[in-house]
């Protein structure tokens, strides 16, 4: 395997003992590798160096700019704090003709139950929200001008709400056949709801937020709990992370376990938000309300025989009414 890496590669990370792909998603991600070493990693490395590193290979964009990961770890990643969170340390970024490729420290661990670790995961989302917004707020239009691609509301495929955005969803969920007029009034409400809260939430302070935030994103090894695959982070708003859990519950449980998972989550999340910058908690009210709503529609968008379909409407709802007037 050795043979397939560059000459600045093979230094970065001495010598690979053996090589397995793992299963990958996202857009432009290419392969996911992980490798065994048979040394600790180059010249100056900890005496903690990881016994395995994964590598992504990642597809250049169409007019050369990098992967948002690429970004994330290059740009984003040094100024951030996740803290009680962890994230995989970047060893090597480099670009090989239409190709990125991060290689990260591999970090060991079980995938643990969102539930059982809630404290923690709200604790790490408020201190990536607060850090990221001061740094953002202290950047150059310059500095922030590179940052392009990572904006939520501005990047290719963003622009007006969730993926191909809400309106279009809310839409095409009220042609769809079976749906009555008391549900498609219920889905155009929301539409305009969601419709007038982006335009607020655009106006909110902006900083980095993961969105993909799942069990599966998640290693955990005693008290360490990593936070591993930033490849959608984005400069979105406070509370679209918490949004993005909130969804993953409405999708999965039962209404009366979905309340009682996000009313200890957002326990966990506005107390420390209350402590650290209590500045952007009418922000996350905000953001959150609005990421719940699109993702679901999203969801709903692309499951249209979805047996809960009335009772995740109901959870949109009662989000965006308890948002202040």
């Amino acid at each position: 395997m050795d043979s397939d890496f560059p000459a600045d590669i093979r230094a970065a990370i001495g010598a690979v003992r053996a090589s397995e792909p793992l299963r990958h998603g996202g857009r432009r991600v290419k392969a996911v590798l992980r490798h065994e070493l048979a040394a600790a990693v180059g010249e100056g490395a900890p005496d903690s160096a990881p016994a395995f590193v994964v590598e992504k290979r990642l597809r250049v964009g169409i007019c050369g700019s990098p992967a948002r990961e690429v970004m994330f770890y290059n740009r984003v990643a040094p100024h951030i704090d996740l803290a009680p969170l962890d994230m995989p340390r970047l060893l090597y970024s480099g670009r090989f003709g239409r190709e990125d490729r991060l290689i990260m420290e591999g970090v060991a661990g079980k995938i643990p139950g969102l539930g059982r670790v809630l404290g923690p995961l709200s604790k790490g989302i408020v201190a990536l929200e607060a850090s990221s917004s001061r740094w953002l707020g202290g950047l150059s239009s310059g500095e922030r001008e590179v940052l392009g691609p990572m904006e939520y509301f501005a990047a290719p495929g963003r622009l007006g709400g969730f993926r191909q955005g809400f309106r279009h969803n809310a839409f095409h969920l009220g042609t769809l056949r079976g749906v009555g007029w008391s549900e498609m009034k219920r889905l155009f409400a929301i539409r305009r709801t969601l419709s007038a809260l982006e335009r607020q939430v655009q106006e909110d302070a902006p900083c980095i937020c993961h969105l993909d935030l799942s069990g599966k994103n998640l290693l955990q090894s005693g008290k360490r709990l990593t936070l591993i695959d930033w490849g959608e982070a984005s400069i979105g708003r406070p509370g679209f992370d918490v949004g993005c859990i909130l969804a993953q519950f409405a999708r999965r449980h039962v209404a009366s376990a979905y309340q009682k998972r996000r009313s200890k989550l957002l326990e966990a999340y506005n107390k420390r938000m209350a402590a650290v910058a209590p500045e952007l908690q009418e922000a996350a009210e905000r953001g959150r309300a609005y990421y719940l709503g699109c993702t679901l529609l999203f969801h709903l968008r692309h499951n249209p025989q979805e047996s809960s379909r009335g009772e995740l409407l109901r959870c949109i709802e009662e989000e965006l009414a308890q948002l202040p007037t």
